[in-house]
């Protein structure tokens, strides 16, 4: 499948049978779904799983649950412009949160700033409800050629 078709898949909700075991274990199949894409951006809905809310007051959603989300919207908009088969990994990923995460739907979207031969700058954006900024992810994306995973250092 080429780029193109995975994201396609994607948002009319065609991978399941692909779908890796963090996606399904973070519960993102069920509750992130890709809107939209073209080269370099891509926007996706997200209704956070209660499952990862802090109990109390409030009820918010984990910080760290927040950050894959990012890195998986991140992951959306890679694949806009990669090459078919390019590998990737996230380098870096920040995460600067300007309101809490209370609210049961976000939209999320990803953007490409830059890129070079060998790196690619994303910023995920989300908003809430009232379409406020509630969290600005940058994430630096180290890109690799070749179609096997890299290999784990003994």
């Amino acid at each position: 499948m080429t780029n193109a078709e995975i994201l396609a898949a994607i948002r009319d909700g065609a991978m399941t049978e692909m779908t890796p075991a963090h996606i399904r274990h973070l519960r993102l199949a069920d509750t992130l779904r890709l809107v939209s894409f073209e080269p370099g951006l891509a926007r996706a809905a997200w209704t956070p799983s209660e499952d990862f809310a802090i109990p109390g007051p409030g009820g918010f959603i984990f910080g760290g649950y927040v950050a894959a989300v990012t890195d998986a919207v991140a992951h959306f908009c890679m694949l806009t412009f990669l090459d078919d088969g390019r590998l990737y990994s996230t380098a870096d990923l920040r995460l600067s949160y300007f309101r809490p995460f209370t609210e049961r739907h976000y939209d999320a979207e990803a953007r490409l700033v830059t890129r070079t031969r060998t790196q690619a700058h994303v910023e995920v954006s989300f908003l809430n409800q009232a379409g406020a900024m509630a969290a600005k992810g940058t994430l630096m994306q180290r890109m690799r050629e070749g179609d096997a995973p890299p290999r784990a250092r003994a």
